[in-house]
């Protein structure tokens, strides 16, 4: 009796400092429960607390949820009655001391403590409570009326969806974090800010670069200001969106540019598998790595192949499957978490993927995606880095503004695949095949290790943050032909297609579908950049020089183009030279003329070798 005094004073003094020591030998676990209606979450919390081994005595028990302000019903249910706990609220957190009046407990007579509440809530971005403090998570689900639409994101794996009557109910994994964030009926959507001023303090000219994110096959740009136009914008080796500004010198470019992001998976139509070059960062030559690895990979394939050189041994899609995973796994096993830096982007040392591997078990998100990209070009896979930002729709984003992750290419799906064993192995959440929506990407490295930099230093720089709605993308394409001054001695008609993208997105890739005459052997592939960017309201002319015979009439071109994996169909364009059409007489009277000349010149010609040849014998 006068130890539960004791203890009970101390619970309630320092009800979370003590609580860990009086929970020694007890096992806890919680089941989490939410029915959402449109309006009101209700909440079911199950605790069910055993020991180890001997049976304990428990007085009191405090549970701390994390989120402030509730108020909870709390049922016995093994007594069948209310219980009736002191609350004590503080930020992001309930604390509530139960008072169990000396049960006895054991594995054989667990503990289950029901706990009951509602919050308010109408958005369809949902952040659900997951997790007690103290207490192992088994499982979650969610219920929620089927006409809000489909889920589109899940911080936690979704491994079950079953129909109930009008409802939807949906089972996590066991969550891993304090609370599963769920996105309802629509695609997750970001807006993003970046912010620089451009200085240049010599005496010359130079050139500035800032890079936007890329429209890929898991993401699509829409901008809605870029103050101001940059002198150039270009795509990249590596598929990266780069602005380029010229600055005058001793004087500043304030730059802004803004836009919005939807997360959306695509494949890409028209893609070969990428070439691997050797990277000193990104190979693996150490003898006993390589038998580690080999060895791992027998165990997870369970092959009696001595060795695998590469993918196209594997002649089953199933087992290229399983030896993309299982060298990802390999990768999460041989490495741990650091989260003290970001890597070589806050100046650290890069020891690259073999190093990573071999000396050294606290390791960067960076150092994990070199070791990834290592072991996969070891096997013939093509891998290449990225460079983005982890948003806060996930409870399990690491510290630090910026994160790497790697993309391998699959090579019977010719598309590329996101992996983060990085994120997987810090968050303890399985992420193998998921959409990674809360990766945005900002910067891919292929060919090199270490460029294109990154142009963003500080949080001032890049922003972003969750969209509420879905901003609407505008795909258009303007065409028109032009064509110079043509003369009937002219050898070739000179002119261009002008394209202007009318759109609200990035065009990055511009196709002659179709054209009279063929205008693509008569384009100027000099002039005509075919990484050339068209920002919205941007212009672009593919110049051609048609030569006089190939020339037809009426002329028309048909243009296609592309933002990422999206195509744009641009509209027919046609001009009819009637210069060339109404002068037919004249061009008769031009070869008539040539011909007259040639025989004037011919005849004396004839003469006069005809008098040498004769004088000469």
């Amino acid at each position: 009796m006068i130890f539960s005094i004791v203890f009970a004073f101390a619970i309630f003094q320092f009800p979370l400092n003590n609580k860990a020591q009086a929970l020694d030998g007890f096992d806890i676990k919680s089941d989490f429960n939410h029915v959402w209606d449109g309006e009101t979450i209700s909440s079911t919390i199950y605790v069910t607390i055993t020991t180890v081994s001997n049976p304990r005595v428990i007085t009191f028990y405090t549970i701390t949820i994390p989120q402030e302000n509730l108020r909870p019903e709390v049922y016995s249910i093994n007594k069948n009655i209310k219980l009736e706990p002191t609350y004590y609220n503080r930020k992001d957190a309930t604390d509530m001391v139960i008072d169990l009046k000396n049960t006895v407990v054991s594995q054989e007579n667990p503990v289950t403590l029901k706990l009951v509440f509602q919050t308010p809530y109408s958005s369809d971005n949902l952040s659900l409570i997951s997790s007690i403090k103290d207490t192992s998570s088994r499982s979650f689900s969610f219920t929620y009326p089927k006409s809000f639409g489909e889920i589109s994101w899940s911080s936690s794996p979704v491994t079950k969806i079953t129909q109930k009557g009008e409802n939807l109910e949906i089972e996590t994994a066991p969550p891993q974090s304090l609370k599963v964030n769920i996105s309802l009926g629509k695609k997750i959507s970001y807006s993003f800010s970046i912010s620089r001023n451009l200085i240049n303090s010599t005496e010359e000219m130079i050139s500035s670069e800032i890079n936007i994110p890329p429209n890929t096959n898991t993401q699509k740009i829409s901008l809605t200001e870029i103050t101001p136009k940059p002198n150039k914008s270009y795509k990249d080796i590596n598929g990266n969106y780069i602005l380029q500004y010229e600055i005058a010198p001793q004087s500043n470019i304030e730059v802004s540019i803004k836009g919005n992001i939807e997360m959306d998976k695509t494949i890409y139509t028209k893609i070969s598998t990428p070439n691997i070059e050797n990277r000193s960062l990104w190979e693996i030559k150490n003898t006993d790595l390589e038998k580690r690895i080999q060895k791992f990979i027998k165990e997870n394939l369970n092959t009696k192949e001595s060795t695998i050189d590469d993918v196209y041994d594997m002649k089953d899609q199933s087992q290229q499957e399983i030896l993309y995973r299982a060298l990802y796994q390999f990768v999460i096993d041989n490495l741990e978490p650091n989260t003290l830096t970001i890597g070589s982007l806050a100046g650290s040392a890069r020891l690259g993927g073999e190093r990573a591997l071999s000396e050294q078990a606290q390791s960067t998100s960076e150092d994990y995606a070199d070791a990834i990209i290592a072991i996969y070009r070891k096997f013939k896979i093509p891998a290449r880095l990225v460079i983005g930002y982890v948003t806060n729709i996930s409870d399990y984003h690491p510290d630090g503004m910026y994160h790497y992750w790697a993309e391998y290419f699959d090579i019977e799906k010719k598309d590329w695949i996101q992996v983060d064993p990085f994120l997987e192995d810090y968050s303890n959440t399985s992420l193998w095949g998921r959409e990674l929506y809360d990766h945005v990407t900002l910067l891919y490295r292929y060919d090199n290790p270490n460029n294109p930099k990154l142009s963003y230093f500080s949080e001032n720089d890049f922003k972003i943050s969750l969209n509420n709605e879905t901003i609407e993308k505008k795909y258009e394409l303007s065409t028109q032909i032009y064509l110079q001054p043509y003369k009937f001695i002219d050898s070739h008609l000179q002119g261009s297609v002008k394209v202007k993208n009318l759109g609200n997105t990035v065009i990055d890739r511009l196709e002659i579908v179709k054209s009279n005459p063929d205008i693509s052997k008569y384009t100027d592939y000099i002039e005509n950049n075919s990484t050339t960017l068209l920002l919205p309201e941007d212009t672009v002319d593919i110049k051609f020089n048609i030569p006089s015979l190939k020339i037809e009439s009426p002329m028309y071109v048909v243009l296609r183009g592309y933002s990422g994996t999206q195509e744009i169909e641009g509209e027919y364009a046609e001009t009819s030279i009637e210069y060339l059409e109404n002068n037919l007489p004249i061009k008769i009277l031009s070869k008539l003329m040539s011909i007259l000349l040639y025989i004037v010149i011919a005849i004396p010609l004839y003469f006069l070798t005809k008098k040498l040849l004769n004088k000469n014998g």
